[in-house]
């Protein structure tokens, strides 16, 4: 984004960040990802492989074929006709789910490196593949065509690492499993995507493409943070579902990761918001310097949302109680239309910044605490916080001393972030040296590392699945 930032103008990407809204919309429904899992248990069946990749497929051209037909109505419905073209280029994206198949048995096989490879060729590729078509005179319309084929490139990528049959089938025994999948999944992953990307469509429409930009560009933060997140959630699950039948076990790791996620997120986000306007200003330019206030509000509401309570999802469906998760969808989505939209019509963008905040604070409150205390029995773990909330208070304050000493960014702000990082893990290693140690495995775990059991797993799991 920082490269993308540099070359495009922020209306540019306000109008990419539609199209991918529309994209995904199609492209995550039914996320749930049941053909993968299934498939993954048993990877040495072929009927189950080709049961699996049959269905995934059938799935995804049926969604293309709604994509397709709904893609001018949605373009006249914002009055941008020649949002038309980047939907036709963006509609390969459509096929993501049996793209992807192969992930179940990476996944399966502990082979970590080769589900992390095609992201990172993908992150890598695109904003190069962008600016070399701008070079090329293609202009704005870089965008989706390098949006499309970095995509494609790091699914044959993935195909290239792990090679399954590609051949149609179906056993019926096989695909009964595979339908009878809990609905909830299914209804949950659409009302997500209305949940979360209702907010940019709201911010089109009363803003404008350029506002849209800015909160694409300051949006970044909070996806990374909730990759994160999953990726350790999916690490996690199996643990969790082996756990189960004990509580005091289920407790102890669940208390131990959210403790570790805490040290990594709650500072990175606040060191965000503390110095939101120096990395605006050395990342992207002073001309996305709107970016910035927007910026701080979406690190605040990551430390809230995924700092105190990021890992409940995963501890919710290992324990089968999916339904918790729609009731979350379902009071995402009805505080952004309660509270979103009406902010964001009178404030613009910063309105809706500030609407993700308070949803932020009221998932937290009333979604993932009472379905970690009916799980758990208790909120003990939140005692854990203590010591990360603490020592990233401290650590703030500090930042807030030096970027009010030593304004701007650059090389100051390299130099700010390596004294406040030196010093949080100073203060950590003091406080808890087990906390700190736990962390670093944590770190290591969700970067791909083998599983080092957080609390008395018996042995290590390297089928990530979730």
């Amino acid at each position: 984004m920082i490269v993308l930032a540099r070359v495009f103008f922020p209306a540019d990407l306000g109008l990419l960040a539609l199209a991918t809204a529309y994209v995904h919309l199609f492209a995550n429904a039914g996320v749930h990802g049941w053909p993968r899992n299934l498939a993954a248990a048993q990877a040495e069946d072929p009927a189950t492989v080709r049961t699996a990749f049959s269905l995934s497929f059938v799935r995804d051209a049926g969604l293309l074929s709604a994509y397709l037909l709904c893609m001018i109505p949605f373009a006249r419905l914002f009055g941008r006709p020649e949002l038309v073209d980047w939907l036709v280029v963006l509609a390969p994206v459509c096929m993501k789910h049996t793209l992807e198949l192969p992930a179940a048995f990476v996944a399966r096989a502990g082979r970590s490196a080769a589900i992390h490879a095609p992201r990172f060729v993908e992150i890598l590729l695109y904003p190069i593949l962008a600016t070399v078509l701008v070079g090329l005179d293609f202009g704005v319309r870089s965008l989706p065509l390098a949006f499309t084929a970095s995509f494609l490139v790091a699914r044959g990528l993935l195909w290239t690492l792990q090679p399954i049959p590609v051949a149609f089938g179906f056993r019926r025994e096989t695909a009964q499993r595979f339908l009878a999948f809990r609905w909830t999944m299914l209804v949950t992953s659409v009302l997500a995507f209305f949940a979360n990307k209702l907010d940019d469509l709201v911010v089109f429409a009363f803003a404008g493409d350029a506002a849209l930009g800015f909160y694409g560009i300051a949006f970044v933060f909070p996806v990374v943070c909730v990759q994160l997140v999953g990726t350790a959630s999916a690490i996690l699950y199996p643990v969790f579902v082996k756990l189960r039948d004990d509580l005091d076990k289920t407790r102890a790791c669940f208390t131990r990761a959210s403790r570790s996620l805490a040290h990594l997120l709650l500072p990175t986000a606040l060191f965000v918001a503390v110095f939101a306007e120096a990395i605006v200003t050395t990342a992207f330019g002073s001309r996305w310097l709107d970016v910035a206030p927007l910026l701080r509000l979406f690190a605040i509401g990551v430390a809230l949302r995924e700092g105190l309570a990021g890992l409940w999802i995963a501890l919710a469906t290992s324990h089968g109680r999916t339904h918790l998760t729609l009731v979350a969808s379902l009071v995402d989505l009805a505080l952004v239309l309660a509270a979103g939209v009406p902010m964001t019509a009178r404030f613009g963008a910063i309105g809706a910044a500030w609407s993700f905040v308070i949803l932020s604070a009221a998932g937290v409150l009333f979604v993932s605490w009472p379905a970690i205390r009916r799980i758990l029995g208790d909120l003990a773990y939140l005692r854990a916080l203590r010591l990360p909330v603490g020592v990233t208070s401290l650590t703030t304050a500090l930042a807030i001393g030096l970027e009010a000493a030593w304004p701007g960014g650059g090389l100051r702000l390299v130099a700010k972030l390596a004294v406040c990082a030196s010093a949080h893990t100073l203060l950590l290693a003091i406080c808890g040296g087990g906390a700190l140690r736990t962390s670093i495995r944590f770190a290591r775990l969700v970067t791909g590392s083998r599983y080092a059991p957080l609390a008395g797993a018996s042995g290590p799991s390297r089928s990530p699945r979730g």
